[in-house]
């Protein structure tokens, strides 16, 4: 399990287009011919990036790359500084240790190299994926060692690994989110019957909509965004639970006296108390109060649920905000059936971003509560 503190990466699941990453180095699966235009991944980036990322390919690779090496351009018109090409072989159930070995060493490459031009940032789609046929169930598990061991191994300025899987590959989603939190799960740090597999449909992309929704395994209270959302309870105690006392104990108790100051009467479950972000990475918290669970009630709390994410990003879009993280709303001592959460969240934010012109935003949900991370995340 990386860490932050002992290691310094990150790694980040995100639905979209890897295109769309703001990174310093996208990695691009292609061929060993470095013709961008053939395999879906490569050809989206060079449709991205422009023609001339083709020609500097030509220039300074005329005779292509071999299964160990990388290309390495400029990013031209993506948000990144380099693209890291790569060409793995296709797969062959003979050959398979060896296969994944080599994934495991060109990941390795691309994060060492990276690490040496001063890279804190990497994108990777899911590598071999696709039409190379590599077996989904072993991706995860591959790719987040070979990080995982890079970080322990180095120490390297690299902060932030996302891995990127495109909106309509559900299947590969739920392998990745199984995987993390199972990891969790297996070393203690997720009680065991909190592991559910992510929905298997309707998985957002920043082309059919304004927002782009991330599932982050870590603590809220690390989350650098515009806005921190935090359950709580109607009086706005927030020593009491568990993601509101860690988002207090981060932000310091001056966020209670401005809780007391400004909300002397607590709230409802319909509404949200603000207060600056104080010590956390955001400039303000978005406080609720859900109600806990009742099986006799189920439809109004779950229409609750919606209309109080609904209002969160209502309110965050008319503060100007861009970013928002929200933890897995209800679930814990509400209990919530975890089974719902997703989705109802989901479609909460995506049925918002497609009836508002709200462009360029993130939600963040952070599927790592508080009371689970003991210092550590994924």
């Amino acid at each position: 399990m990386t860490s932050r503190e002992n290691a310094g990466i990150k790694i980040n699941l995100t639905i979209d287009s890897i295109s769309n990453a703001s990174v310093d180095v996208i990695v691009n699966s292609t061929n060993k011919q470095l013709q961008l235009n053939d395999g879906s991944i490569s050809k989206f980036i060079l449709n991205a990036a422009g023609p001339e990322m083709q020609d500097e390919c030509n220039q300074k690779y005329p005779q292509g790359i071999s299964t160990f090496k990388i290309a390495i351009t400029k990013g031209y018109n993506l948000k990144c500084k380099n693209v890291f090409h790569l060409a793995l072989p296709s797969w062959d159930e003979n050959y398979s240790h060896l296969i994944l070995a080599n994934l495991t060493q060109i990941i390795t490459i691309c994060l060492y190299t990276a690490g040496r031009m001063g890279a804190k940032s990497l994108a990777f789609p899911i590598l071999g994926a696709g039409k190379l046929r590599y077996p989904i169930e072993q991706l995860p598990g591959i790719m987040y060692e070979a990080v995982k061991n890079y970080s322990n191994q180095n120490s390297s300025q690299i902060k932030v690994v996302n891995f990127v899987v495109y909106p309509q590959d559900t299947e590969i989603v739920k392998k990745f989110h199984e995987y993390l939190l199972n990891r969790q799960k297996n070393e203690g740090l997720l009680p065991r019957d909190t592991v559910s597999s992510t929905p298997k449909t309707n998985v957002t992309s920043r082309e059919n909509a304004g927002i782009k929704i991330n599932l982050t395994i870590d603590s809220i209270s690390n989350a650098f965004v515009d806005v921190i959302v935090n359950s709580t309870n109607k009086q706005l105690q927030l020593n009491d639970g568990s993601i509101s006392k860690f988002i207090l104990n981060a932000a310091g108790p001056e966020i209670q006296d401005e809780c007391n100051q400004k909300y002397p009467q607590g709230i409802s479950t319909s509404e949200i108390a603000i207060t600056k972000g104080y010590n956390l990475k955001c400039d303000n918290v978005f406080h609720l109060a859900l109600p806990d669970w009742d099986e006799n009630s189920s439809h109004s709390i779950l229409a609750n649920l919606t209309e109080i994410i609904t209002i969160c990003l209502k309110k965050a879009e008319e503060l100007g905000a861009k970013s928002l993280a929200f933890p897995i709303l209800g679930a814990g001592i509400l209990k919530y059936p975890i089974e719902n959460l997703p989705r109802t969240m989901y479609e909460a934010v995506k049925n918002y971003s497609n009836q508002n012109s709200s462009q360029d935003q993130r939600c963040l949900l952070c599927g790592l509560s508080s009371r689970h991370r003991n210092s550590k995340e994924i």
